[in-house]
């Protein structure tokens, strides 16, 4: 279960960098939101995501990324 779920995460980061060509430079994480509603509800990552502003900077997502795969980790 959990290698299912870090694959779906990876998968899903590399689509979202991929289809958000936003001149602004953010990214809408309301996909990685939905993503993380299948997680247990006590999961750390499912909190800390689900606690995100739906917009990042893409800055902001790149350093965030790698908690968030740290804490998938942990499930």
């Amino acid at each position: 279960m959990v290698i299912i779920l870090l694959r779906k995460a990876r998968a899903h980061s590399q689509k979202t960098l991929e289809q958000n060509p936003n001149p602004k430079g953010e990214v809408d994480i309301s996909s990685l939101k939905r993503l993380v509603l299948e997680f247990p509800k006590d999961s750390p990552l499912r909190n800390t995501v689900l606690a995100e502003r739906t917009i990042l900077k893409s800055c902001e997502y790149t350093a965030k990324l790698e908690t968030w795969l740290n804490l998938l980790r942990v499930i």
